[in-house]
């Protein structure tokens, strides 16, 4: 069993209902935390809404959004109530626990679900985030610098971001621990198969200039609007080809009618400095 919690002083807190090994995840490293349950997905996940609870709820998200991990049972404990109900509207077949003391009986019960009904999804995905400003589900916060690349004329008027924050085309002298956030826009598997080594090396350079960096990858969907275009991209390939350049994604957005995008960062761990 994993507990994805703000402290590992949390363990403390649970007593499971078997007799399970229980091993701590932060919430801070979510692309190392996707590729550990990957490699080896747990019976269970309990994720802590007491800090961040919508941290969390993109980390269920996100385990649900894989095959290799889809099939894990999910269990939410405390957490504002009203939080909770915006994420149960999102993850109805989860387990939710008010208080850790209950948490108990809510890992009985899940134990009890085979593991081909866990982790199911009410809709699409993208439904969750419906209503949410642009900005904030590309997750740009206030005093980041964010480096568009082959994006849309104007499209920087369709981010709302705060003052603090840049917006810029090309990779500025001084980033001044900023934290960045590359918007790379594709249209066509050719033009990502070729750019995508030295988007690598700029993600890197990126990290070493701030206090933080990752990539969202984003390519056309293939809608009504772009039916006339012959389109060779999809989320699947957008992923592979960033696991294969050891980098993890741990987030989707729709951009618009036209665009989607999966979120990279590089792994911490092992990285050259």
């Amino acid at each position: 069993m994993i507990l994805i919690s703000s402290s590992d002083q949390d363990i403390g807190k649970i007593k499971p209902a078997s007799k399970l090994a229980i091993e701590h995840k932060a919430k801070d490293d979510i692309p190392l935390l996707l590729k550990d349950l990957m490699a080896e997905p747990p019976d269970v996940v309990a994720i802590s809404l007491e800090r961040a609870p919508m941290l969390g709820r993109d980390i269920a998200l996100a385990i649900g959004q894989r095959k290799r991990t889809r099939q894990i049972r999910l269990i939410f404990i405390g957490g504002d109530p009203n939080k909770v109900k915006e994420i149960r509207k999102a993850l109805p077949e989860a387990f939710y626990s008010a208080t850790w003391e209950g948490s108990a009986a809510s890992i009985h019960l899940a134990l009890e679900i085979p593991p081909a009904a866990a982790a199911n999804f009410a809709g699409s995905i993208f439904d969750v985030y419906q209503g949410t400003p642009l900005s904030k589900k590309l997750g740009i916060g206030e005093n980041s610098l964010v480096l568009l690349q082959g994006a849309p004329e104007n499209f920087e008027s369709s981010l709302d971001v705060a003052k603090s924050t840049k917006v810029v085309r090309w990779i500025p002298k001084k980033i001044n621990g900023r934290k960045a956030i590359v918007l790379w826009f594709v249209k066509s598997r050719r033009e990502l198969v070729e750019g995508i080594n030295g988007k690598a090396e700029q993600l890197r350079l990126l990290r070493k200039l701030s206090g933080g960096a990752s990539i969202w990858i984003i390519w056309q969907k293939k809608s009504l609007e772009n039916k006339t275009r012959s389109l060779d991209l999809n989320q699947d390939l957008v992923r592979k080809m960033g696991l294969e350049l050891g980098m993890v994604d741990y987030k989707i957005c729709s951009i618009d009618a036209r665009w989607s995008g999966l979120l990279f960062t590089r792994r911490r761990i092992g990285e050259a400095r």
